[in-house]
């Protein structure tokens, strides 16, 4: 399969594009600074998926080189404190460009392509289980960010009749690059090898957590009353 992945320069993305090149897919992938040590096999461009232009450049590019992906994993996400005291709405538009527009322009230039190729194609929402739960210190856009791009892909299931094309949601635990305690944390090649043996599965899931116990913990948080969830994360 051919895979589009953002965000490959570390943490997830990276091991994605690792573990994709060594199960022989083919990798494209779009991150701010190169990736260190990154797979020669690797396709890569330096692009700010916040700023359209640069998107619409390295789309261009990939569509030059008739480089149609079958799957686009969309990952990159950005994670910062912008909350003390007052919200600080700069930091707060920085989260959501990234987050959420930055991934709604590869869906706004690739779907109209994908809904005229032949076979299979899946749009990949890399989420976080803080979309479940707002419960991160100092961080309101962030997790805010998450949910609205997991409606944005409910919304496009609703909308979307092409029974070929797939919108795709995983809500992720604590990822690192070891895992820091069983059950509820995953390395980031753990959660690779899982979300690609979902896309090869072909079973028609819409969202899926990993680690399944993290989403568990984040869903029953929904009903812990604010004081208290303001206590914990203090």
């Amino acid at each position: 399969m051919k895979f589009f992945i953002t965000g490959v320069s570390r943490g997830l993305g990276k091991a994605l594009a690792e573990e994709c090149l060594n199960l022989g897919h083919e990798v494209w992938g779009v991150s701010r600074s190169k990736p260190s040590g990154a797979d020669k096999r690797l396709r890569h461009m330096q692009c700010d998926i916040a700023d359209f232009a640069e998107v619409r450049r390295a789309a261009d590019e990939m569509i030059g080189e008739g480089y149609i992906p079958d799957v686009f994993v969309l990952n990159a996400a950005t994670i910062k404190e912008d909350f003390d005291g007052g919200l600080d709405l700069e930091t707060a538009r920085e989260t959501f460009a990234t987050n959420l527009f930055g991934h709604l322009y590869w869906i706004k230039i690739f779907l109209p392509l994908v809904e005229h190729k032949q076979g299979p194609a899946t749009f990949l929402n890399v989420s976080s289980v803080a979309a479940f739960r707002a419960i991160l210190h100092r961080k309101v856009a962030y997790p805010a960010s998450k949910a609205a791009m997991d409606m944005v892909f409910e919304g496009m299931r609703v909308q979307f009749a092409e029974k070929r094309i797939r919108f795709l949601t995983v809500n992720l635990g604590p990822l690192a690059d070891k895992r820091a305690a069983p059950l509820i944390t995953a390395s980031y090649r753990e959660a690779a090898l899982k979300i690609i043996a979902t896309l090869e599965s072909g079973r028609r899931k819409t969202h899926f957590s990993y680690p399944l116990l993290a989403g568990l913990i984040y869903k029953a948080a929904r009903f812990v009353p604010d004081n208290l969830i303001r206590r914990i994360i203090r």
